[in-house]
């Protein structure tokens, strides 16, 4: 029987998994900063912890997806974002190559500069801030394992509000706070549901599939975009949501990130749904 471990397992990716995970899967779901009931706790600040924690388990399968996502929450926090992102990921993937695991590691989007889109599996990564450069970090570290997959994705969403991690979830408290919101409508984004996301990288790993690989919805929205979307969806008006030019202040963000998915097409893996797929208008 396989044994999985799942880092990051009380965030939004990371927990959506271990609920997918199938019996077939001896599964533990192991956390960071988010302490859970049912959760391992591995502190990042004692990689030899961490390096034991795994090697002394008999894990035959990694999912590594802790990390600090909010690129400005990196530029203020380098210190933090270096221990999580990068030595972190590095200690997981010494004691994966230790124990020889496969080692599956969420990458992102954000690896690129967003200047000549859409970007393959085969582009040199180019990030423009300091979340992008320690993911590429992140995904160097991961290569140096025998066995590794990495997958990059782009932003994600939940259909299911009872995430407050869910950038949805944060649009319908605010809409029912009656809010009307002023949100970047220059930035292209490719929103992509964390449960498809999900149902993919177990594909991926039941396929044995190696390397790196893009995951994303194909439909090209952004930020504005897709909160008025959100809007019609939960029942609220178009007019909830106003489009402005991107933010001048935090850190830089790839105008355009998009990644090809052709390669996780030609495997016919779980589809992507794109989000007027996933959002339809509320009935009235």
């Amino acid at each position: 029987m396989k044994k999985l471990l799942i880092t990051g397992a009380s965030g939004m990716l990371g927990g959506e998994i271990l609920r997918r995970t199938n019996a077939s899967m001896n599964v533990v779901g192991a956390c960071h900063r988010s302490p859970r009931e049912g959760l391992l706790q591995l502190d990042f600040e004692r990689p030899d912890h961490v390096k034991a924690a795994i090697q002394e388990s008999g894990f035959t399968h990694i999912i590594h997806c802790a990390a600090i996502r909010d690129p400005d929450y990196c530029l203020k926090h380098p210190e933090e974002t270096d221990m999580v992102n990068v030595r972190a990921s590095r200690v997981i993937a010494e004691a994966a190559q230790a124990v020889k695991a496969v080692l599956c590691y969420i990458s992102t989007d954000y690896v690129f500069d967003g200047n000549n889109p859409p970007y393959s599996e085969s582009d040199a990564p180019c990030p423009i801030n300091v979340y992008g450069k320690s993911k590429l970090a992140g995904e160097q570290a991961s290569a140096t394992v025998d066995n590794h997959l990495i997958v990059r994705i782009p932003a994600l969403y939940r259909t299911d509000l009872g995430d407050s991690a869910n950038v949805l979830t944060k649009f319908a408290g605010l809409f029912a706070d009656g809010q009307t919101l002023h949100l970047d409508a220059e930035t292209v984004r490719y929103y992509t549901r964390t449960e498809d996301v999900a149902d993919a990288v177990l594909f991926l790993l039941e396929q044995k599939h190696r390397g790196v690989i893009h995951v994303s919805a194909d439909e090209q929205t952004t930020k504005s975009a897709f909160a008025r979307m959100a809007a019609v969806h939960l029942g609220y008006g178009p007019d909830r949501v106003v489009d402005a030019p991107s933010p001048s202040t935090g850190d830089a963000r790839p105008h355009n990130s998009r990644i090809d998915t052709a390669l996780y097409r030609s495997l016919s893996g779980p589809h992507m749904q794109s989000p007027s797929e996933a959002l339809p208008a509320a009935s009235t």
